[in-house]
């Protein structure tokens, strides 16, 4: 997505390839939601292709896959 949407682009012009490397590396790291003050729903990047997703759900995501696992993420 970084790639399709011109990130990657810009961040290899503008700072280094090594850089594109090592934010992949460590968005692979961040949480794909999270719930702040029991009141807002953040998710990372989109919504989630099927209803009544749980968060218990979302976090048992093994994010550390190499490559992740798309269909998990886009289909709980």
């Amino acid at each position: 997505m970084n790639k399709i949407y011109g990130f990657e682009g810009k961040v290899k012009y503008k700072v280094s390839d090594k850089f594109v490397e090592q934010f992949a590396e460590v968005f692979c790291y961040l949480p794909l939601a999270h719930v702040i003050n029991e009141k807002i729903f953040v998710v990372h990047g989109r919504l989630f292709s099927s209803d009544g997703v749980k968060m218990f759900a979302i976090r048992a995501i093994d994010r550390l896959n190499d490559p992740p696992d798309k269909r998990k993420i886009c289909c709980i």
